[in-house]
């Protein structure tokens, strides 16, 4: 049960890290994208592509954090108490 709990978690972090792109990247060219004024019609642009695919990739942390929570409570635990203050 655990080695299918940690191929779900594992799926749920790829998809993480290959959606969160859209975030990384609207990040960066958010901060080049230049002062208030010249900045501003990018910015616009920016956060009109990302609208859609926010909150959706969040979801994948949740869906992981359940994951490690289900299969993995000893290492969840662990962690937690570890990273208590950072989170």
């Amino acid at each position: 049960m655990a080695d299918l709990v940690a191929v779900f978690l594992f799926i749920g972090v790829i998809a993480y890290c290959v959606l969160g792109g859209a975030d990384f990247g609207a990040g960066f060219w958010d901060l080049i994208a230049g002062g208030a004024g010249r900045g501003r019609e990018p910015r616009h642009l920016i956060d009109d592509s990302l609208a859609p695919v926010w909150e959706a990739n969040h979801t994948w942390l949740i869906y992981c954090l359940v994951m490690l929570w289900s299969g993995f409570p000893a290492a969840l635990a662990a962690l937690t108490s570890t990273l208590y203050l950072p989170l």
